[in-house]
């Protein structure tokens, strides 16, 4: 298996030929690449199609899309921080999508996802959740209660999975969008809350809904 070193930190590579230098010392091109080192946050950038955070039961971090080496993906790691950026590298990648399956039982300081006319999958346990979105839809599902969520997108819907013993309070704001909650709530304030209002969700949508829902 190759090994590559991105500031100093070592890195496994799935396929042989999947990473590749690049201009920058440590940018690196991609399309399935294994990450050794533990991942303490997240910052994705991506257009098209959908991004997946989800859990699996190896050690070591995935990172993959969807399409072949000629038009890869850029990535680096920082201080324990995955940066994952889209790139077409002037081939037509329609429907590119990424994926990044963390090991059982990751808690990230941070998660930022940075995405245009793409769908986000995102079920991930983390201390602080930010999701951008211009176009598509957002599912966020976590078991861990985060300090603070803040969801913005200009056309698509929100959902919002935690556990049934979770507390909230969520300031929601839309031009054309209204929201639905499985969980008793109250309004405190003109903030939709639950519970003892543990978490703090920010949820802003130009015509999207926001639903509220028990992780089961």
């Amino acid at each position: 298996m190759k090994k590559l070193f991105i500031c100093g930190l070592a890195v496994s590579s799935m396929l042989c030929s999947s990473c590749i230098h690049i201009d920058h010392w440590d940018y690196y091109r991609f399309n399935d690449v294994q990450i050794t080192e533990p991942v303490t946050g997240l910052d994705i950038e991506w257009r098209d199609a959908r991004v997946d955070i989800c859990y699996w039961d190896k050690p070591y971090t995935r990172v993959y899309d969807n399409a072949d080496m000629s038009s890869p993906s850029y990535y680096r790691m920082e201080g324990g921080v995955l940066m994952v950026s889209y790139s077409n590298d002037g081939h037509s990648t329609y429907g590119k999508s990424l994926t990044v399956c963390l090991p059982e039982g990751t808690v990230l300081n941070y998660c930022d996802i940075d995405v245009i006319s793409a769908n986000v999958y995102a079920d991930v346990d983390t201390k602080d959740m930010e999701i951008e979105s211009v176009s598509g839809n957002i599912w966020y599902s976590t078991w861990y209660a985060p300090y603070d969520v803040d969801i913005d997108t200009t056309s698509g819907c929100v959902t919002v999975a935690f556990p049934e013993n979770f507390g909230f309070v969520c300031d929601f704001d839309s031009v054309s969008g209204c929201y639905s909650s499985e969980f008793p709530v109250f309004i405190r304030n003109g903030c939709i809350c639950y519970g003892n209002m543990y978490s703090s969700l920010d949820i802003d949508t130009v015509s999207g809904n926001l639903d509220l829902v028990i992780n089961r």
